[in-house]
């Protein structure tokens, strides 16, 4: 029933929340993330300290790394979607296509990054809102796309959750001057965490075990080793516990959406990237023991997203 009601409602999508941050922290004075560690048997004086390798679509990098790997929890990050960006194929719409039916059959539940305002907490929830749409510039194709994520997953046999933000989160939110974003993302990260370890204890029958849950957002959350100064807002480490360190990070990256951006560019593997980038391969980055990087092809764009893709078929990048 609650599924239902989700469909008839409006949706506030904030991953973009972690790149926000990140963005006007940088400004602030603050300090990068740090470089991952370097892979095992890898320099560690360029670029090529990361283990890398081609595939011909993102389901089969996908698949590369399931078959080395038994996370009970993955966590999918991206970078998110702009008004200036539209005409180039989503991040959650090649998720939705490409790499959710790669999963389905191992996976039983997928939690979601977004919240329905449904309106019941007065003016506080309405500016929160407001303020959250004014500086997301999110396309109005995001919302479709998210409801259309939900209902592939169900089609999938995959429960779909979405988080739950009460009157007092809102209050918690809300400064003097706008939103809190660091404080929304310390909000989001503690709801992902906690929706991430109730539904570990619902599915912690044998059979359920046996299945992992997937957890699709933002990239600043899904970190399982975060730099301190981000700890407080990534999940990654809480549920890399909570599954005997069973938990797996892969960021999803659209190259159109990173090649510009000052947060990406001082990442210790961009180099990697800008020489690997391709249009005809996609690219998979291994940036840590339990952490990987999903570049999609370049070029991809809307044009040839409003085809048809065969739930069962991962051939369309």
């Amino acid at each position: 029933m609650m599924y239902n009601l989700i469909m008839n409602r409006f949706f506030v999508n904030h991953w973009w929340l972690g790149c926000l941050v990140l963005v006007v922290l940088s400004a602030c004075g603050q300090p990068d993330k740090p470089a991952p560690p370097p892979a095992i048997g890898q320099q560690d004086s360029s670029s090529n300290r990361f283990e890398h390798q081609f595939y011909p679509t993102a389901a089969a990098a996908l698949t590369s790394i399931l078959a080395q790997s038994t996370p009970r929890v993955i966590g999918f990050g991206e970078f998110h979607q702009l008004d200036h960006t539209q005409k180039t194929v989503s991040s959650l719409k090649r998720f939705a296509d490409q790499l959710l039916p790669v999963i389905a059959g191992g996976t039983s539940d997928l939690i979601l990054e977004t919240w329905v305002s449904e309106g019941k907490c007065g003016e506080t929830e309405v500016q929160v809102v407001a303020d959250v749409e004014e500086v997301s510039q999110r396309p109005a194709t995001t919302e479709d796309e998210t409801i259309g994520l939900l209902k592939r997953a169900k089609r999938l046999n995959v429960t779909p959750h979405i988080l739950e933000l009460k009157c007092a989160d809102y209050e918690k939110v809300k400064g003097d001057g706008g939103v809190d974003y660091l404080a929304m993302l310390e909000l989001i990260k503690s709801q992902l965490e906690q929706k991430g370890r109730a539904v570990l204890k619902r599915r912690a029958a044998p059979g359920d075990r046996q299945k992992m849950i997937a957890i699709y957002g933002g990239a600043i959350h899904n970190d399982a080793a975060p730099a301190p100064e981000w700890a407080s807002v990534s999940f990654g480490p809480g549920l890399g516990e909570t599954t005997g360190r069973r938990y797996l990070e892969i960021d999803l990256y659209v190259p159109e959406f990173i090649e510009n951006s000052a947060i990406a560019k001082a990442e210790p593997w961009f180099p990697l990237f800008e020489r690997l980038v391709s249009t005809t391969k996609v690219l998979l980055i291994k940036r840590g023991p339990n952490a990987y990087i999903i570049v999609y092809k370049k070029g991809v764009s809307t044009v040839t997203s409003a085809q048809p893709v065969n739930s069962n078929s991962h051939q369309s990048e």
